[in-house]
């Protein structure tokens, strides 16, 4: 979960990480306190047989809005083939790896076909489709952009270090986009990419994003909200 600030005024955009396993207080479900803030959009799916997609959106808003106390006034829920589309549809994006690791989408681990590996401080990378035959790219395909931002279980900052690398493409991504709008300030470019992402932002919405909010690229400030590891009444 990432809240994005888009502030022309001060030609800044704040990339902001929110931990999924944060402890908080769902809204509507405050009995069931202690609960994973990613809890909060299945609390509201399991809760209503009549439940529609933005329910458990709206709810995981409610959430995030008391705990930090700020509006926020869209969504987009994204999953992991629209980034991948985002990418594709851009030709492609650089971006350095804060670390070394080795990563198979097939498996989800360091072996296994569909491998990929990436190296600390170069945005140079190497892939191998059967596992073992690698290549060298000097950029991230989508599939590639995927590979980098999925990893876990290797990064000894834990989801942490996931959420900074989805950051650092997002940054990238951005950008980008900068260089040149008119690649996505075009209707084209956002039916391409909309159908793996939900959103209340509609075309002109998005549109009226790409035209009158590009400033607010100037500046990209990104962090995450950090905790300490803990099990309370047996929920971690």
């Amino acid at each position: 979960m990432m809240v994005v600030t888009v502030n022309p005024k001060n030609e800044t955009t704040t990339l902001i990480s929110i931990p999924r396993d944060i402890m908080t207080s769902i809204s509507g479900f405050e009995s069931s306190f202690p609960q994973k803030l990613n809890a909060a959009y299945a609390f509201k799916a399991a809760s209503d047989n009549n439940v529609s997609l933005g329910d458990g959106v709206s709810t995981t808003i409610d959430t995030i809005q008391k705990m930090f106390n700020f509006p926020i006034n869209y969504f987009a829920m994204v999953n992991m083939s629209g980034l991948g589309d985002v990418v594709e549809q851009l030709g492609g994006v650089q971006v350095k790896s804060p670390l070394t690791f080795t990563f198979s989408q097939e498996t989800a681990h360091e072996s296994g076909k569909d491998l990929y590996q990436f190296t600390e401080g170069s945005s140079t990378f190497k892939y191998a489709a059967d596992g073992e035959t690698f290549k060298i790219y000097s950029k991230m395909n989508g599939q590639a952009a995927l590979a980098f931002s999925r990893m876990r279980y290797q990064d000894p900052k834990g989801d942490y270090g996931r959420t900074e690398r989805q950051r650092l493409l997002l940054q990238q991504i951005i950008s980008k986009v900068k260089k040149n709008p008119a690649q996505v300030v075009n209707l084209k470019f956002i039916n391409s990419t909309t159908k793996n992402i939900a959103s209340n932002l509609k075309s002109e919405d998005m549109l009226k994003l790409g035209t009158n909010y590009i400033s607010a690229s100037k500046h990209i400030v990104s962090y995450t909200v950090q905790g300490q590891g803990e099990t309370f009444e047996g929920i971690s």
